[in-house]
């Protein structure tokens, strides 16, 4: 589950889009430690990307535009694993758009 919303950003971002947001439990809480995997949807030439989230849940993408799948999942090396979430998203240059994604932990 994402929202998303979309605001304008500095020039300096040039050719460029930023995606961020928040990961979180289906109970609010952040998410550390999940990686974040843009996947292009259009034709778009990307290399291997990850983010990683912080100690707060959040996320930061800067990513040329185009539509992307952003996919979600767990890092922790733990025998309890959470099941990953994804979203789509349309980044344009020099905007920001941001996604909170809620993980389900699949029970």
């Amino acid at each position: 589950m994402a929202s998303n919303n979309s605001t304008p950003t500095s020039r300096s971002a040039g050719r460029r889009g930023i995606v961020c947001g928040t990961v979180r439990a289906p109970d609010g809480e952040p998410l550390a430690n999940f990686g974040m995997f843009p996947h292009a949807v259009t034709p778009v030439e990307v290399r291997d990307i990850l983010m990683i989230t912080d100690s707060e849940g959040s996320y930061s993408l800067s990513l040329l535009p185009g539509v992307y799948i952003i996919r979600t999942r767990e890092l922790a090396d733990s025998a309890a694993r959470v099941r990953g979430e994804s979203a789509e998203v349309t980044v344009e240059a020099g905007r920001t758009v941001s996604i909170d994604i809620i993980v389900n932990n699949g029970s």
